[in-house]
């Protein structure tokens, strides 16, 4: 079995109303009690709310357990918030299951079984789910639960799309980019250890896939000797695969002293309209 959890956070805002997460356990019992809606119905990703930025001090709140509801499967993948409730991804042995959760009670209204297991799950918004599994991307209709398209894509592991239909994903170190009609825009490799995660906006001229990465390389210490060091980044490539901005990845020749490793994992938009990102430093930084 799985466990699909749920933690509240003091934070009430327009992104989060608390984090969501899932588990892999065996014979885990329900806790009762409703999940949390994640996001505020009237919030867009592509409208900027400058309200969040006065509330930083919420953000960073303990959370604690509110919920949790035992999901057949093996090991959990993902979860979405649609109009439908909570859509959670479990992996088999061999295959996978999508979940329907009723976010106020709990119960699994609904349950698809896919071919294949998947590692990756995005919402547009509206209507369809993107599903990263071993060899393709899959698109479910959140409403039948049955499968309306595919692009075939080996090695793809994330994956996101826009309201507008525009699917970005990543397989190994390359990052994909597919019109709504299945069209491929762009294929660009990166030059980076590892490519961790992708995400897409389309809002009218504002067009840009952000990806993060990492890579391993060495720096010159004080005492002149050889030092390991990885290094995060963040970038925004525009719709023709070009790099319009990045930030973090500083050069390994500029670093001298007091460093540590980064890494960059995950990447989303939120519905207040603000880029978040999330990954790791060991040591000061």
């Amino acid at each position: 079995m799985t466990t699909f959890s749920m933690v509240r956070s003091v934070q009430a805002g327009v992104f989060f109303a608390g984090l969501l997460s899932v588990f892999a356990c065996v014979n885990k019992p329900v806790v009762s009690g409703p999940l949390l809606a994640l996001a505020e119905e009237s919030g867009s990703v592509c409208e900027v709310d400058e309200s969040v930025t006065t509330r930083s001090a919420a953000y960073s709140a303990n959370v604690e357990l509110t919920a949790s509801v035992a999901l057949p499967g093996r090991a959990a993948v993902d979860v979405v918030m649609s109009s439908r409730g909570a859509i959670a991804a479990v992996n088999t042995e061999n295959s996978a299951l999508l979940h329907w959760v009723n976010p106020a009670t709990g119960e699994i209204n609904q349950t698809v079984e896919l071919s294949s297991q998947v590692s990756d799950v995005a919402f547009d918004g509206a209507s369809r789910l993107a599903i990263a599994t071993e060899d393709r991307l899959i698109f479910v209709d959140i409403a039948t639960g049955e499968e309306t398209d595919r692009i075939r894509l080996a090695g793809v592991n994330r994956v996101a799309i826009t309201p507008d239909g525009h699917v970005a994903a990543i397989a190994g170190n390359i990052v994909h980019l597919f019109a709504p009609d299945g069209r491929e825009v762009f294929t660009k490799q990166r030059d980076y250890t590892g490519v961790t995660d992708v995400e897409v906006r389309s809002c009218g001229e504002q067009q840009l896939v952000y990806v993060t990465s990492f890579r391993n390389a060495t720096f010159t210490a004080i005492n002149n000797r050889r030092n390991p060091v990885q290094i995060g980044r963040l970038e925004a490539m525009d719709f023709s695969g070009d790099v319009q901005w990045s930030l973090f990845g500083d050069r390994a020749e500029r670093i001298k002293q007091n460093v540590a490793d980064t890494r960059l994992y995950r990447v989303t938009l939120g519905r207040d309209g603000y880029l978040y990102i999330a990954g790791e430093s060991a040591g000061t930084a």
